[in-house]
């Protein structure tokens, strides 16, 4: 276990104290805070499986913090926990969570206030840490690997945050508000977060779940697809081959590896015969708007997708253009929450509520809809954001 103290940049606070912990350690804590902790404990149980020798868990607590090991026992102090691998680039490189983060927002009192400057202090820490202990070793084998190449770019020193929410990010703030260009407090330079934020939809097991078990169903999915569509490819194959990860990336928006998404939890739909082309109004809901294709495909790539990400959220949702406005990202999300959340799902068999969460931007109507029809609900708003710390 490796520990750090860093000076608390608040006066008459204790110095909180960053240490390393087992995986194991940290899974109970955050399974007792679900739904708030999701994206820090699929991410943790997904390293279980998928094990990266270069990534780091850590929590960060005071130490007046009640309970022994890694200080996220439950107490009346605040904790932080986080999963941090800075060779995940261009991926999200830290997942932070904040035991106060399941705690409702209301106005807050002297205490509210107290506990808050101390997660303040925790995150300051916490990136304390990982600039003077973590970066040093990442840049050296950034480096030496780009003196091969004629070619190679500055190394960035800014590492990226995913899932971090809103309110965590206000406390880096001056105005301790979420707000366009703010100012960030002395010695953190932000290159970018996203406003307006992200709106986390959550789903909690059976509502998004079918029991259709008609003959175009899939009998791992209990999903039902229109005639001329299929879970397999035309040589009965499931799921995905190879090749089709980097046809994917290239399809996405959000920077992946065919690597990294080879690790995910997936499921694709293939069309099998000739389909008429549909003239797609905003409110068919798949997510995207129509667009001119053959709409004749029937070839060993999939017209959709959907996956469950490390972070457990649905995400990589995509319907080629021709095949919209036919419900096939309604039918692929389905399909894959449906893996993730029953009782012989990835994460069911506990006997517990499973969750699913996704990331929708309030602005991209179409797929909020999708969320809502899916069974999901607005837990809170998080953001992605690069920054450094001096």
């Amino acid at each position: 276990m490796t520990w750090l103290r860093v000076n608390s940049p608040l006066p008459n606070m204790d110095q909180p104290i960053v240490h390393e912990v087992d995986i194991s350690a940290l899974i109970p804590s955050l399974q007792s805070h679900l739904p708030y902790s999701l994206p820090l404990l699929r991410r943790l149980q997904h390293s279980r499986i998928h094990v990266s020798s270069t990534a780091k868990y850590l929590t960060t607590v005071s130490p007046s913090s009640s309970g022994t090991g890694t200080g996220t026992e439950t107490g009346p102090s605040p904790w932080l926990a986080a999963w941090v691998d800075l060779h995940a680039r261009p991926e999200t490189q830290v997942i932070i969570y904040s035991s106060l983060e399941a705690l409702p927002l209301h106005v807050p009192s002297s205490h509210d206030t107290l506990d808050w400057d101390r997660v303040r202090a925790q995150l300051l820490a916490l990136l304390s840490y990982i600039k003077t202990r973590l970066m040093p070793e990442y840049l050296q084998t950034i480096e030496s690997n780009a003196s091969a190449s004629l070619n190679a770019s500055p190394v960035s020193r800014a590492f990226k945050i995913g899932h971090l929410h809103t309110k965590l990010f206000s406390l880096l703030t001056v105005s301790g508000e979420y707000i366009p260009n703010a100012k960030m407090i002395p010695g953190l330079r932000v290159h970018r977060y996203d406003y307006p934020p992200y709106n986390k939809y959550l789903f909690a097991y059976p509502p998004v779940i079918s029991s259709d078990t008609n003959t175009n169903t899939d009998t791992n999915t209990d999903v039902e697809l229109s005639p001329g569509y299929s879970f397999t490819d035309r040589h009965g194959h499931r799921g995905l081959s190879l090749h089709h990860y980097e046809l994917i990336c290239r399809r996405s928006s959000v920077p992946r590896t065919p690597k990294s998404l080879a690790t995910f939890f997936g499921v694709a739909i293939y069309a099998h015969s000739p389909v008429l082309k549909l003239e797609v109004s905003p409110s068919d809901g798949d997510g995207t708007s129509s667009s001119d294709g053959d709409g004749d495909r029937d070839t060993d790539d999939p017209v959709a997708w959907a996956f469950l990400s490390a972070e457990g959220t649905l995400a990589v949702l995509h319907v080629e253009p021709e095949h919209r406005g036919r419900g096939l990202a309604l039918l692929a999300s389905r399909a894959v929450m449906r893996r993730g959340m029953t009782e012989d799902g990835i994460w069911g068999g506990s006997g517990q509520k499973v969750w699913v969460h996704a990331d929708v931007l309030p602005q991209n109507m179409a797929s909020c809809r999708v969320m809502e029809k899916l069974g999901g609900v607005v837990g809170w708003s998080c953001t992605w954001t690069d920054l450094e710390f001096d």
